[in-house]
């Protein structure tokens, strides 16, 4: 039999990311935790594939990585106290980190492991809030970064900047990136939380001809909020 799909969840776009954050209401155990996760996982990616959550098969990468089997979809979780977030791209990898917006970094003992020399030179004339702030702003940037890439805790934060479009960027197979090839954004959550988002384009769209209108750009991020 046919299934249901009358309550299928609304259709997204049929390329692009898609971003979900859901607040998992208290502090949650770990087991409640693993199971919201992959709640919000399947039904983030069901949205973007126009399909029924229960049609998706989630699974873990070694690691922990989360991904579809059978499906090109590329899947990156994050979870800070309340919150969980889900991106799920068509068109590259993804990685999504999220932090308490409030959280206090020292920057004098962290920023040589976040930042590269060039990004710590331009955080040191800030005021010293101002200075957390963008500390932090930077490590959740770059701990999508390295979610995307698959190499979690390994990447050595300090070897590459994400300023001036970014130097020393990796592609997903470990070559050097192309310029532009990753897109990066934060957003503010909730009230209370930093969520930041990198991706990576797979399939670079050439600049338009002078016959051909432009292209939508697919790195616009498109929200997808829980129902009120």
């Amino acid at each position: 039999m046919a299934p249901d799909r009358s309550h299928r969840p609304r259709a997204a776009p049929p390329a692009g990311p898609r971003l979900a954050a859901l607040p998992a209401h208290g502090r949650p155990g770990t087991r409640y935790r693993f199971a919201a996760t992959r709640l919000v996982t399947k039904y983030a990616a069901a949205a973007a594939l126009d399909l029924l959550p229960a049609e998706l098969d989630l699974a873990y990468r070694t690691g922990g990585r989360p991904y579809l089997r059978g499906l090109d979809l590329d899947v990156s979780l994050s979870h800070s106290e309340e919150l969980i977030a889900v991106a799920v791209s068509r068109v590259g990898r993804i990685g999504v980190d999220t932090e308490p917006a409030d959280r206090r970094l020292d920057f004098d003992l962290l920023s040589g492991h976040i930042c590269a020399p060039g990004e710590r030179r331009a955080l040191l004339p800030l005021p010293p809030r101002a200075r957390e702030r963008e500390l932090l702003r930077l490590w959740t940037l770059k701990e999508a970064y390295s979610k995307a890439l698959g190499q979690g805790l390994r990447l050595d934060f300090s070897g590459f900047s994400l300023s001036d479009g970014g130097t020393g960027l990796l592609a997903p197979d470990d070559t050097a990136a192309r310029p532009g090839a990753w897109a990066f954004t934060t957003h503010r959550v909730l009230g209370s939380h930093l969520l930041s988002v990198a991706r990576h384009d797979a399939f670079p769209q050439p600049p338009p001809g002078p016959r051909t209108r432009p292209v939508p750009s697919r790195r616009a991020l498109v929200p997808v909020c829980p129902p009120g």
